[in-house]
């Protein structure tokens, strides 16, 4: 499924997707106010934020990015999906959303392990 492309994945489309998966994966990195200290703008992987993702992520979006992670199995994969029966059972928004979770994050653990390659 990482290599899945859809319509969501490019062009901006998923930023609020991609701010909840920052949220569950470092929630202490958005841990301060609505603006950050010092002003400026937020990063989320290469999308600038104005306003805190803590505060502008709608709490409907973060849950999704709970019901994605529960759906995973091992090697990128899903080992199971939200509605019974396989991919083609699947609302077309659900598998979107799920491919833009999934190649975000891939591209996120492949950048951290690029970053501690280079600390080395």
């Amino acid at each position: 499924m990482g290599d899945l492309e859809c319509r969501a994945c490019h062009g901006g489309a998923g930023k609020k997707l991609r701010g909840a998966l920052a949220l569950a994966r470092d929630p202490d990195a958005y841990a301060g106010g609505l603006i950050p200290d010092g002003g400026g703008e937020w990063f989320v992987g290469d999308d600038l934020w104005p306003e805190n993702p803590a505060w502008v992520v709608p709490a409907g979006t973060r849950m999704f990015v709970r019901l994605w992670t529960a759906c995973r199995g091992g090697m990128g994969g899903y080992s199971t999906w939200p509605d019974r029966g396989g991919l083609t059972d699947q609302a077309a928004w659900i598998v979107d959303a799920f491919a833009v979770l999934t190649n975000t994050a891939a591209a996120w653990d492949e950048a951290e392990r690029r970053k501690r390659r280079r600390d080395r």
